[in-house]
């Protein structure tokens, strides 16, 4: 139902909020939950200055990021994941960032984003 779908298209960042939610569910009753979803989502998932739009919350910031290796011997430090749970988010994101590598040097690459290209 309604409340499935919602869950498959949260990502990592409100799964707190997410699992906080399933806990008063089943307490409270069926009519509850549904009101109480939408505030902790857009609360975590978008920016303040995107909270603005909401008739187009799926709406998110891009960024390019250009990571160069010195040599051969290099490594981007990034792990990526495949996601499939849902049609639009769909994709591919970085799954894990090594502390020592290129992109965490470079600080603008993190755990949960998605890779456009």
């Amino acid at each position: 139902g309604p409340p499935q779908a919602a869950g498959g298209l949260v990502d990592s960042g409100t799964q707190t909020d997410i699992s906080f939610e399933s806990r008063l569910g089943p307490g409270r009753g069926a009519g509850s939950p549904g009101g109480a979803e939408p505030p902790p989502l857009s609360h975590d998932y978008f920016d303040p200055a995107d909270l603005g739009e909401p008739e187009r919350p799926e709406e998110l910031e891009y960024e390019e990021v250009e990571l160069y290796k010195a040599s051969h011997r290099d490594k981007l430090g990034l792990t990526v994941c495949y996601r499939t749970d849902g049609e639009e988010d769909a994709g591919i994101y970085v799954g894990e960032v090594n502390p020592n590598s290129i992109a965490a040097k470079d600080g603008r690459i993190r755990e949960g984003d998605r890779i456009i290209q």
